[in-house]
Protein backbone atom coordinates (compact mmCIF):
# COMPACT_ATOMS: atom_id res chain seq x y z
CA UNK A 1 0.00 0.00 0.00
CA UNK A 2 2.90 2.14 0.79
CA UNK A 3 4.49 1.09 -2.34
CA UNK A 4 1.14 2.26 -4.24
CA UNK A 5 0.62 5.17 -2.26
CA UNK A 6 4.58 6.71 -3.27
CA UNK A 7 3.90 5.78 -7.02
CA UNK A 8 0.99 7.83 -6.83
CA UNK A 9 2.75 10.58 -4.87
CA UNK A 10 5.04 10.82 -8.09
CA UNK A 11 2.76 10.38 -10.80
CA UNK A 12 1.28 13.64 -8.99
CA UNK A 13 4.45 15.05 -9.00
CA UNK A 14 5.16 14.95 -12.86
CA UNK A 15 2.13 15.88 -13.70
CA UNK A 16 1.86 18.99 -11.92
CA UNK A 17 5.36 20.13 -13.00
CA UNK A 18 5.24 18.95 -16.76
CA UNK A 19 5.83 21.77 -19.60
CA UNK A 20 2.24 23.09 -20.99
CA UNK A 21 1.23 22.17 -24.17
CA UNK A 22 3.41 25.36 -25.86
CA UNK A 23 6.38 24.61 -24.17
CA UNK A 24 8.88 22.66 -26.61
CA UNK A 25 8.87 18.49 -26.61
CA UNK A 26 11.37 16.85 -24.93
CA UNK A 27 14.69 15.31 -26.65
CA UNK A 28 13.01 12.03 -27.67
CA UNK A 29 16.38 9.73 -27.00
CA UNK A 30 15.93 11.04 -23.51
CA UNK A 31 12.89 9.59 -22.06
CA UNK A 32 11.41 10.14 -18.47
CA UNK A 33 13.08 8.31 -15.47
CA UNK A 34 11.38 5.38 -14.94
CA UNK A 35 12.09 5.61 -11.23
CA UNK A 36 9.11 5.51 -8.46
CA UNK A 37 10.60 7.25 -5.56
CA UNK A 38 13.41 8.97 -7.60
CA UNK A 39 12.91 12.53 -6.87
CA UNK A 40 13.19 11.81 -3.35
CA UNK A 41 16.23 10.72 -3.72
CA UNK A 42 17.54 13.66 -5.99
CA UNK A 43 15.88 15.89 -3.75
CA UNK A 44 17.88 14.38 -0.66
CA UNK A 45 21.18 14.70 -2.96
CA UNK A 46 20.45 18.53 -3.79
CA UNK A 47 19.27 19.05 0.18
CA UNK A 48 23.02 17.52 1.20
CA UNK A 49 24.77 19.88 -1.33
CA UNK A 50 23.08 22.27 0.05
CA UNK A 51 24.03 21.65 3.69
CA UNK A 52 27.68 21.56 2.99
CA UNK A 53 28.01 24.79 1.17
CA UNK A 54 26.00 26.00 4.25
CA UNK A 55 28.04 24.91 6.88
CA UNK A 56 31.51 25.24 4.79
CA UNK A 57 31.25 28.36 2.55
CA UNK A 58 33.96 29.90 0.52
CA UNK A 59 36.02 26.16 0.57
CA UNK A 60 34.70 25.26 -2.59
CA UNK A 61 38.09 24.92 -4.57
CA UNK A 62 39.71 21.69 -5.66
CA UNK A 63 40.37 19.04 -3.34
CA UNK A 64 38.82 21.48 -0.35
CA UNK A 65 36.09 19.28 0.58
CA UNK A 66 37.92 16.43 0.58
CA UNK A 67 40.86 17.92 3.01
CA UNK A 68 37.62 19.05 5.61
CA UNK A 69 36.39 15.47 5.31
CA UNK A 70 39.40 13.74 6.27
CA UNK A 71 40.85 16.75 8.70
CA UNK A 72 37.35 16.24 11.17
CA UNK A 73 37.20 12.47 11.01
CA UNK A 74 40.28 12.52 12.01
CA UNK A 75 39.71 14.72 14.71
CA UNK A 76 42.31 15.83 17.50
CA UNK A 77 44.65 13.32 15.94
CA UNK A 78 45.31 15.50 13.08
CA UNK A 79 47.36 14.48 9.53
CA UNK A 80 50.85 15.13 8.04
CA UNK A 81 51.04 17.27 5.02
CA UNK A 82 52.49 14.27 3.12
CA UNK A 83 49.47 12.30 4.48
CA UNK A 84 46.91 14.69 2.79
CA UNK A 85 48.87 15.43 -0.20
CA UNK A 86 48.84 11.79 -1.32
CA UNK A 87 45.05 11.78 -0.25
CA UNK A 88 44.27 14.25 -3.06
CA UNK A 89 47.44 13.77 -5.37
CA UNK A 90 45.63 10.97 -7.54
CA UNK A 91 42.40 12.35 -7.40
CA UNK A 92 43.14 15.78 -8.30
CA UNK A 93 46.29 15.35 -9.70
CA UNK A 94 47.72 18.56 -7.68
CA UNK A 95 50.94 19.09 -6.69
CA UNK A 96 52.47 20.44 -3.73
CA UNK A 97 52.46 23.96 -3.91
CA UNK A 98 48.59 23.46 -4.86
CA UNK A 99 47.74 21.41 -1.74
CA UNK A 100 49.74 24.06 0.80
CA UNK A 101 47.43 26.83 -0.93
CA UNK A 102 44.50 25.08 -0.47
CA UNK A 103 45.62 24.23 3.51
CA UNK A 104 46.71 27.25 4.19
CA UNK A 105 43.23 28.50 2.98
CA UNK A 106 41.66 26.53 6.05
CA UNK A 107 43.78 27.93 8.45
CA UNK A 108 42.93 31.16 7.20
CA UNK A 109 39.11 30.22 8.17
CA UNK A 110 40.30 29.01 11.58
CA UNK A 111 39.53 25.21 10.54
CA UNK A 112 43.03 23.76 10.93
CA UNK A 113 45.54 24.29 13.37
CA UNK A 114 49.16 23.85 11.62
CA UNK A 115 52.20 22.95 13.77
CA UNK A 116 54.77 24.16 13.63
CA UNK A 117 52.73 27.35 13.32
CA UNK A 118 54.84 28.74 10.62
CA UNK A 119 53.43 29.25 7.33
CA UNK A 120 56.64 27.37 5.62
CA UNK A 121 54.78 24.09 5.72
CA UNK A 122 56.78 20.84 4.75
CA UNK A 123 56.03 17.06 4.53
CA UNK A 124 56.23 16.38 8.40
CA UNK A 125 54.10 19.34 9.05
CA UNK A 126 50.89 18.51 11.13
CA UNK A 127 47.62 19.94 10.00
CA UNK A 128 44.66 19.20 12.58
CA UNK A 129 41.11 20.19 12.94
CA UNK A 130 40.31 22.76 15.03
CA UNK A 131 37.11 23.05 17.82
CA UNK A 132 35.65 25.21 15.26
CA UNK A 133 35.64 22.63 12.53
CA UNK A 134 34.63 19.79 14.26
CA UNK A 135 31.95 21.97 15.67
CA UNK A 136 30.69 23.14 12.14
CA UNK A 137 31.02 18.92 10.70
CA UNK A 138 28.91 17.75 13.59
CA UNK A 139 26.03 20.43 12.78
CA UNK A 140 26.36 19.30 9.15
CA UNK A 141 26.06 15.71 10.06
CA UNK A 142 23.10 16.60 12.60
CA UNK A 143 21.55 18.36 9.58
CA UNK A 144 22.08 15.57 7.12
CA UNK A 145 20.88 12.79 9.62
CA UNK A 146 17.51 15.23 9.47
CA UNK A 147 17.25 15.62 5.89
CA UNK A 148 18.05 11.41 5.22
CA UNK A 149 15.30 10.75 8.03
CA UNK A 150 12.84 13.39 6.52
CA UNK A 151 13.23 11.30 2.77
CA UNK A 152 13.67 7.78 4.18
CA UNK A 153 9.64 8.35 5.83
CA UNK A 154 8.99 9.85 2.57
CA UNK A 155 9.81 6.21 1.04
CA UNK A 156 8.35 4.64 4.27
CA UNK A 157 5.98 6.58 6.16
CA UNK A 158 6.25 3.80 9.16
CA UNK A 159 10.22 5.40 10.07
CA UNK A 160 9.86 7.38 12.68
CA UNK A 161 11.09 11.17 10.78
CA UNK A 162 11.71 12.98 13.91
CA UNK A 163 15.29 15.30 13.55
CA UNK A 164 17.66 13.52 15.92
CA UNK A 165 18.14 15.94 19.33
CA UNK A 166 21.88 15.21 19.03
CA UNK A 167 25.08 13.46 17.76
CA UNK A 168 25.13 10.15 19.96
CA UNK A 169 28.67 7.61 19.18
CA UNK A 170 26.14 5.38 17.28
CA UNK A 171 24.79 7.78 15.19
CA UNK A 172 27.80 9.21 13.99
CA UNK A 173 29.13 5.61 13.41
CA UNK A 174 25.90 5.07 10.94
CA UNK A 175 26.51 8.03 9.43
CA UNK A 176 30.12 8.23 8.85
CA UNK A 177 29.98 4.91 7.56
CA UNK A 178 26.94 5.89 5.39
CA UNK A 179 29.51 8.47 3.72
CA UNK A 180 31.98 5.83 3.01
CA UNK A 181 29.41 3.25 1.30
CA UNK A 182 27.70 6.46 -0.62
CA UNK A 183 31.04 7.03 -2.10
CA UNK A 184 32.00 3.87 -3.10
CA UNK A 185 28.57 3.56 -4.80
CA UNK A 186 29.68 6.89 -6.59
CA UNK A 187 32.51 5.78 -7.67
CA UNK A 188 30.79 2.78 -9.21
CA UNK A 189 28.47 4.90 -10.92
CA UNK A 190 31.16 7.02 -12.42
CA UNK A 191 33.08 3.60 -13.88
CA UNK A 192 29.39 2.04 -15.03
CA UNK A 193 28.80 5.52 -16.61
CA UNK A 194 32.57 5.73 -18.10
CA UNK A 195 31.99 1.80 -19.54
CA UNK A 196 28.73 3.05 -21.32
CA UNK A 197 30.64 6.32 -22.90
CA UNK A 198 33.66 3.97 -24.11
CA UNK A 199 36.17 6.48 -22.28
CA UNK A 200 39.97 5.34 -22.68
CA UNK A 201 41.87 4.93 -19.36
CA UNK A 202 43.39 8.58 -19.69
CA UNK A 203 39.57 10.18 -20.45
CA UNK A 204 38.68 8.47 -17.23
CA UNK A 205 41.15 10.09 -15.22
CA UNK A 206 40.16 13.17 -16.51
CA UNK A 207 36.99 12.63 -16.39
CA UNK A 208 37.46 11.33 -12.56
CA UNK A 209 39.49 14.48 -11.58
CA UNK A 210 36.68 17.09 -12.79
CA UNK A 211 33.79 15.16 -11.48
CA UNK A 212 35.12 14.98 -7.97
CA UNK A 213 35.38 19.14 -8.01
CA UNK A 214 32.66 20.70 -6.66
CA UNK A 215 31.78 22.14 -9.99
CA UNK A 216 31.32 20.06 -12.46
CA UNK A 217 29.91 17.92 -9.76
CA UNK A 218 27.13 20.80 -9.29
CA UNK A 219 26.32 20.82 -12.78
CA UNK A 220 25.85 17.33 -13.48
CA UNK A 221 23.41 17.17 -10.37
CA UNK A 222 21.80 20.23 -12.13
CA UNK A 223 21.23 17.98 -15.11
CA UNK A 224 19.73 15.36 -12.44
CA UNK A 225 17.46 17.30 -10.90
CA UNK A 226 16.06 18.79 -14.18
CA UNK A 227 15.72 15.11 -15.76
CA UNK A 228 13.34 14.11 -12.20
CA UNK A 229 11.60 17.65 -12.61
CA UNK A 230 13.24 18.79 -9.01
CA UNK A 231 15.20 21.73 -10.12
CA UNK A 232 15.16 25.03 -8.48
CA UNK A 233 16.04 26.52 -11.94
CA UNK A 234 13.89 28.14 -13.87
CA UNK A 235 12.64 25.64 -16.90
CA UNK A 236 10.55 26.48 -20.20
CA UNK A 237 10.78 22.60 -20.94
CA UNK A 238 13.55 23.52 -23.28
CA UNK A 239 16.45 22.22 -21.27
CA UNK A 240 18.30 24.32 -18.92
CA UNK A 241 19.47 27.43 -19.64
CA UNK A 242 23.42 27.85 -19.04
CA UNK A 243 23.56 31.05 -17.80
CA UNK A 244 21.43 30.24 -15.12
CA UNK A 245 23.61 27.22 -14.37
CA UNK A 246 26.22 30.17 -14.48
CA UNK A 247 24.38 32.05 -11.86
CA UNK A 248 23.17 29.33 -9.63
CA UNK A 249 27.16 28.60 -8.92
CA UNK A 250 28.06 31.87 -9.10
CA UNK A 251 25.99 32.31 -6.16
CA UNK A 252 27.05 29.22 -4.45
CA UNK A 253 30.76 29.08 -5.03
CA UNK A 254 31.64 32.71 -6.60
CA UNK A 255 32.84 31.08 -9.51
CA UNK A 256 32.74 33.54 -12.94
CA UNK A 257 30.40 32.94 -15.58
CA UNK A 258 33.12 32.11 -18.21
CA UNK A 259 34.68 29.11 -16.45
CA UNK A 260 31.35 27.66 -15.63
CA UNK A 261 30.37 27.56 -19.31
CA UNK A 262 33.78 26.05 -20.29
CA UNK A 263 33.12 23.47 -17.75
CA UNK A 264 29.84 23.03 -19.44
CA UNK A 265 31.28 22.72 -22.78
CA UNK A 266 33.57 19.76 -20.64
CA UNK A 267 30.50 18.00 -20.01
CA UNK A 268 29.01 18.00 -23.03
CA UNK A 269 32.45 16.77 -25.08
CA UNK A 270 32.65 13.88 -22.48
CA UNK A 271 28.71 12.98 -23.28
CA UNK A 272 27.77 13.98 -20.14
CA UNK A 273 25.08 16.96 -21.04
CA UNK A 274 23.56 17.50 -24.35
CA UNK A 275 22.73 20.68 -25.93
CA UNK A 276 19.09 21.59 -27.12
CA UNK A 277 18.10 23.32 -30.35
CA UNK A 278 18.11 27.17 -30.00
CA UNK A 279 20.30 30.39 -29.81
CA UNK A 280 20.92 30.17 -26.46
CA UNK A 281 22.93 27.30 -25.05
CA UNK A 282 20.66 25.07 -23.30
CA UNK A 283 21.58 21.50 -22.23
CA UNK A 284 19.87 18.28 -20.27
CA UNK A 285 21.30 14.91 -19.30
CA UNK A 286 22.70 13.09 -22.55
CA UNK A 287 20.52 9.89 -23.40
CA UNK A 288 23.55 7.91 -22.86
CA UNK A 289 24.35 9.21 -19.27
CA UNK A 290 20.67 8.63 -18.52
CA UNK A 291 20.22 4.70 -17.62
CA UNK A 292 23.45 4.85 -15.58
CA UNK A 293 22.44 7.62 -12.80
CA UNK A 294 18.57 6.39 -13.25
CA UNK A 295 19.69 2.56 -12.19
CA UNK A 296 21.61 5.12 -9.04
CA UNK A 297 18.77 6.34 -7.99
CA UNK A 298 16.74 3.19 -8.05
CA UNK A 299 19.33 1.54 -5.66
CA UNK A 300 19.34 4.74 -3.60
CA UNK A 301 15.63 4.57 -3.28
CA UNK A 302 15.59 0.81 -2.27
CA UNK A 303 18.53 1.52 0.04
CA UNK A 304 17.00 4.31 1.55
CA UNK A 305 14.45 2.96 3.93
CA UNK A 306 16.46 0.27 5.59
CA UNK A 307 19.43 2.77 6.08
CA UNK A 308 16.36 5.48 7.85
CA UNK A 309 15.23 2.80 10.19
CA UNK A 310 18.98 1.96 11.33
CA UNK A 311 19.06 5.83 11.22
CA UNK A 312 16.32 6.26 13.56
CA UNK A 313 17.33 3.39 16.04
CA UNK A 314 21.05 5.18 16.56
CA UNK A 315 19.21 8.63 16.95
CA UNK A 316 19.52 9.70 20.38
CA UNK A 317 15.44 9.82 21.27
CA UNK A 318 13.69 13.46 22.44
CA UNK A 319 13.93 10.80 26.06
CA UNK A 320 14.37 7.17 26.82
CA UNK A 321 10.57 5.38 26.58
CA UNK A 322 11.22 4.03 29.98
CA UNK A 323 11.72 7.69 31.32
CA UNK A 324 8.73 9.55 29.44
CA UNK A 325 6.92 6.61 31.06
CA UNK A 326 8.22 7.42 34.60
CA UNK A 327 7.92 11.15 34.17
CA UNK A 328 4.07 10.32 33.03
CA UNK A 329 3.41 8.84 36.44
CA UNK A 330 5.28 11.00 38.29
CA UNK A 331 7.36 13.91 38.30
CA UNK A 332 11.07 14.32 37.33
CA UNK A 333 12.02 14.81 40.85
CA UNK A 334 11.35 11.17 41.34
CA UNK A 335 14.38 10.10 39.08
CA UNK A 336 17.86 9.86 40.69
CA UNK A 337 20.34 11.57 38.52
CA UNK A 338 23.58 10.24 39.32
CA UNK A 339 27.80 10.25 38.11
CA UNK A 340 29.32 7.04 38.12
CA UNK A 341 33.06 8.36 38.69
CA UNK A 342 36.10 6.32 38.03
CA UNK A 343 40.05 6.35 37.45
CA UNK A 344 42.85 3.94 37.10
CA UNK A 345 43.43 2.75 40.81
CA UNK A 346 40.34 4.50 42.08
CA UNK A 347 37.60 2.92 43.04
CA UNK A 348 33.98 4.02 41.22
CA UNK A 349 31.98 6.48 43.20
CA UNK A 350 28.52 8.23 42.44
CA UNK A 351 27.75 11.81 42.58
CA UNK A 352 24.38 12.65 42.69
CA UNK A 353 22.90 15.76 40.73
CA UNK A 354 20.43 17.70 42.38
CA UNK A 355 18.31 18.96 39.06
CA UNK A 356 20.89 22.21 38.54
CA UNK A 357 23.67 22.96 36.29
CA UNK A 358 27.20 21.44 37.84
CA UNK A 359 30.62 22.86 36.64
CA UNK A 360 33.46 20.19 36.70
CA UNK A 361 37.54 21.42 37.05
CA UNK A 362 40.75 20.96 38.87
CA UNK A 363 40.24 23.68 41.18
CA UNK A 364 37.52 25.55 42.94
CA UNK A 365 35.10 27.25 41.93
CA UNK A 366 33.85 24.49 40.14
CA UNK A 367 31.27 22.43 41.72
CA UNK A 368 32.97 18.81 41.33
CA UNK A 369 36.37 18.84 41.45
CA UNK A 370 38.61 16.89 39.58
CA UNK A 371 42.64 16.51 40.43
CA UNK A 372 44.72 16.26 37.25
CA UNK A 373 47.10 17.95 35.39
CA UNK A 374 44.72 17.52 32.10
CA UNK A 375 41.75 18.82 34.06
CA UNK A 376 41.59 22.43 33.52
CA UNK A 377 40.18 24.63 36.17
CA UNK A 378 36.92 25.03 34.75
CA UNK A 379 36.68 21.82 32.26
CA UNK A 380 32.76 21.43 31.23
CA UNK A 381 29.62 21.80 32.46
CA UNK A 382 26.86 19.71 32.71
CA UNK A 383 23.03 21.49 32.77
CA UNK A 384 20.15 18.96 33.27
CA UNK A 385 17.40 19.19 30.93
CA UNK A 386 14.32 16.67 31.24
CA UNK A 387 15.81 12.83 31.86
CA UNK A 388 19.09 14.13 30.03
CA UNK A 389 22.37 16.32 30.21
CA UNK A 390 23.71 18.84 27.89
CA UNK A 391 27.47 18.32 28.23
CA UNK A 392 29.75 21.68 27.48
CA UNK A 393 32.95 21.73 26.99
CA UNK A 394 34.33 25.18 29.01
CA UNK A 395 37.35 25.74 26.41
CA UNK A 396 39.52 23.09 28.48
CA UNK A 397 43.41 23.09 27.36
CA UNK A 398 42.87 19.01 26.66
CA UNK A 399 39.08 19.22 26.06
CA UNK A 400 36.07 16.93 27.05
CA UNK A 401 35.41 12.96 24.94
CA UNK A 402 32.60 11.45 24.63
CA UNK A 403 33.07 7.91 22.48
CA UNK A 404 36.91 8.98 22.12
CA UNK A 405 36.20 11.75 20.26
CA UNK A 406 36.60 15.50 20.93
CA UNK A 407 33.87 17.39 21.79
CA UNK A 408 33.35 21.08 19.90
CA UNK A 409 30.01 21.98 20.54
CA UNK A 410 27.15 21.32 22.91
CA UNK A 411 25.86 17.37 23.23
CA UNK A 412 22.80 15.76 24.88
CA UNK A 413 23.81 12.85 26.97
CA UNK A 414 21.21 9.74 27.39
CA UNK A 415 21.48 7.51 30.47
CA UNK A 416 24.05 5.04 29.90
CA UNK A 417 26.45 7.62 27.85
CA UNK A 418 30.13 8.15 29.25
CA UNK A 419 32.33 11.11 28.93
CA UNK A 420 36.13 11.21 29.81
CA UNK A 421 37.90 14.44 31.54
CA UNK A 422 41.38 13.62 31.83
CA UNK A 423 41.87 10.37 33.27
CA UNK A 424 38.63 10.01 34.52
CA UNK A 425 35.58 8.61 33.01
CA UNK A 426 32.38 9.64 33.92
CA UNK A 427 28.74 7.98 32.82
CA UNK A 428 25.37 9.11 33.41
CA UNK A 429 23.14 7.18 34.85
CA UNK A 430 19.07 8.06 36.09
CA UNK A 431 17.08 5.58 37.74
CA UNK A 432 13.79 5.92 39.89
CA UNK A 433 14.90 7.76 43.22
CA UNK A 434 14.10 5.01 46.30
CA UNK A 435 14.85 7.51 48.99
CA UNK A 436 17.43 5.00 49.61
CA UNK A 437 21.24 6.47 49.60
CA UNK A 438 23.77 4.15 48.41
CA UNK A 439 27.11 3.69 50.85
CA UNK A 440 29.18 5.16 48.12
CA UNK A 441 27.27 8.24 47.00
CA UNK A 442 27.74 11.68 47.68
CA UNK A 443 25.68 14.67 46.42
CA UNK A 444 26.90 17.66 44.48
CA UNK A 445 27.09 20.79 45.82
CA UNK A 446 23.54 22.51 46.12
CA UNK A 447 24.76 26.42 46.21
CA UNK A 448 27.50 28.32 44.10
CA UNK A 449 28.37 30.68 47.22
CA UNK A 450 29.47 27.89 49.43
CA UNK A 451 32.49 25.35 48.98
CA UNK A 452 34.51 23.55 50.35
CA UNK A 453 38.30 24.03 49.91
CA UNK A 454 39.57 21.32 46.98
CA UNK A 455 40.66 19.27 49.83
CA UNK A 456 38.08 18.80 51.48
CA UNK A 457 36.14 17.85 48.51
CA UNK A 458 38.41 15.34 47.59
CA UNK A 459 37.74 13.65 51.29
CA UNK A 460 34.36 14.02 51.17
CA UNK A 461 34.05 12.08 47.69
CA UNK A 462 36.64 9.87 48.75
CA UNK A 463 38.44 9.15 45.71
CA UNK A 464 35.08 9.38 42.97
CA UNK A 465 35.12 13.51 43.08
CA UNK A 466 38.95 13.33 43.08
Amino acid sequence: MAAAEQDDRVRDDRARDAPGPDAPAPDPQVPDPQVPGGQVVVRLLLETERCWHAAFPGLHRRAQPQLLNHLAARGHRGSSLGELHGLVKQMFLLDDSTVKERILEIARHGLCALDPAEETLSTRSMVTATPALLARFDRYLLELAGSLLAAAATLDPTIASAPPAGLSPPLRALLEAAGAAVAAARRATLEHLFDVLAMSPARRVEALRHLNATSHATLLLMALAHRYRVSPLADDGAGLLADRMAAALLELTGQNVQTTRDHIGYLMEAGLLARQPGKSLRVVLAGAAAAPLDLAVAQAVAALPGFGRRLAAAAPAAEPEALRTLRGRSPLAALRQELVLAAPGVAPRRVTLRGQALTIGRLPPSDLILPGADVSRRHCRLQPEGARLRLTDLGSTNGTFLGGRRIAAPVLLDPGMSFEVGMWRLRYECRPDTGISEGNAVEAPAERTTRQPAGAAVNKAGNSAG
